[in-house]
């Protein structure tokens, strides 16, 4: 746990004569909520949450009831951006990934994250495989594992609190921040940078490198950014581009020939006359939204390229690969659906709509794609996470963010609640244990009532 020998800003400090009877009617509100909310068939978060409220003085302070903005989700972890910028992770932390100061994993979100995010708010966090980072106030900050400099600064070979990094404020505010694997990327006053496994000429890079060259235009503006294991793809002038490993077309430009520098992914074919909106990558396969027009009818699809080992393009099919981008499976659930945003695992595909409705595909052996699909660890289509405990909590609920990696996923329900699903042997779901579920479970809403 991280060191509390100080009150957080703007926390009450109770007079020392009150403390013991205020502590004890503290924990025995805790005690109460938690067997209500288990009662309820919520998950009842362990005893350590609850240990975490107490400070070592007998002094406790809340925090304010905040709703969770985003949830995103790394190999064997989560962590969830709340109201007023602060940052709580839950599962594994053998590299420090949870921010807490500490290697002590955790089957609830515990946080605030600290350190030099103090006093800071944070407005946009990823998760790598083993490492976390956040954008606040226009610069980037990493914890976590080290070991291909992913953290941004060379050193220690892992990180249990955040430490800053450029690219920041001396070349723009960073507008968009993607982790992958081993690796990190930025975008910063409209130029690309990466760091950790650059997958470029810097091979690995403690410091942020630059990605240009190639078939990239020379001055153009990048907009947005993906990494993820051997690949990576951004968008410079409104095209994709892509560089890295080759072996199965994901690179999307007709070939399999892997390079060090961004090559262009092929444009004609189904993204003839497209605007290119967003590109995402996992595994070995990329995708991009794009607005396409015809017959005077505009839709908003994804399209994808690379491995299809799982399903992953979206093909209504399994196996193979393409190099060169493919549309989703037409007359499906997402038809005439506009998708939004887009997120790859490794070999998992997530689509969120306009209307707040997901939907998953690809790699589903341990539930990844959040469909109740527990009979088949394939869904080769684009299919609907399933809502049913969202609904009974909030009739209606709808995701504002989704994230998916190898073995879970995770979004962030209008409602201000945290759902995910998947894989959990190292508490990464947030629910107090290790039960792994094929749909949305509510994480622990720790944040939200008392805070460290």
């Amino acid at each position: 746990m991280t060191d509390r020998s100080a009150l957080a800003p703007g926390a009450r400090r109770h007079a020392p004569g009150r403390a013991a009877a205020r502590v004890a009617a503290v924990v025995a509100l805790l005690l109460l909520v938690g067997a209500t909310l288990w009662s309820a068939g919520q998950s009842r978060p362990t005893s350590a949450a609850w240990a975490d409220t107490v400070f070592a003085d007998g002094s406790v302070t809340t925090a304010s009831i905040s709703a969770a903005v985003d949830v995103v989700a790394g190999d064997f972890h989560s962590c969830a951006l709340v109201e007023g910028g602060e940052v709580w992770c839950t599962g594994a932390n053998d590299r420090g990934q949870l921010g807490t100061g500490t290697t002590t994993p955790s089957d609830v979100l515990v946080g605030p994250v600290g350190g030099l995010l103090a006093g800071k708010e944070a407005t946009f966090v990823d998760a790598g495989d083993q490492h976390t980072c956040v954008v606040a106030d226009g610069s980037v900050y990493c914890w976590g594992d080290n070991s291909s400099g992913q953290i941004g600064v060379g050193g220690a070979a892992f990180y249990t609190e955040p430490v800053a990094i450029p690219p920041g404020n001396a070349v723009g505010p960073v507008t968009e921040l993607e982790l992958g694997a081993t690796g990190s990327c930025a975008v910063a006053g409209g130029k690309g940078y990466c760091w950790g496994d650059t997958l470029g000429p810097a091979g690995t890079s403690s410091t942020p490198v630059e990605i240009s060259g190639g078939a990239m235009p020379a001055g153009a503006t990048v907009t947005d950014i993906a990494i993820g294991a051997g690949l990576g793809c951004l968008l410079a002038d409104g095209a994709p581009y892509c560089w890295g490993a080759n072996d199965v077309g994901q690179l999307g430009d007709g070939t399999t020939a892997s390079s060090v520098t961004p090559v262009a992914v092929v444009t004609s074919g189904v993204l003839q006359g497209a605007e290119i909106l967003d590109v995402s990558v996992g595994g070995k396969a990329g995708c991009v939204i794009g607005r396409t027009s015809a017959g005077g009818q505009e839709s908003q699809s994804p399209f994808c390229w690379g491995d299809n080992s799982w399903g992953q393009l979206g093909i209504g099919s399994t196996g193979g690969s393409s190099s060169v981008p493919v549309a989703i499976v037409a007359g499906g659930e997402l038809a005439g659906t506009p998708v939004v945003s887009l997120d790859l695992g490794d070999g998992t595909t997530c689509a969120l709509t306009a209307s707040g409705i997901a939907y998953c595909w690809g790699n589903n052996s341990a539930g990844q794609t959040g469909t109740n699909v527990t009979w088949n660890t394939v869904v080769n289509r684009p299919t609907e996470v399933d809502r049913g405990n969202m609904n009974a909590v909030t009739d209606g609920a709808r995701f504002r963010t989704v994230d998916v990696d190898a073995t879970h996923g995770c979004g962030a329900a209008t409602d201000g609640m945290l759902y995910c699903w998947g894989l959990n042997s190292s508490g990464q779901l947030g629910t107090g244990s290790t039960v792994q579920s094929y749909r949305p479970v509510m994480m622990s809403p720790t944040w939200s009532g008392w805070a460290s």
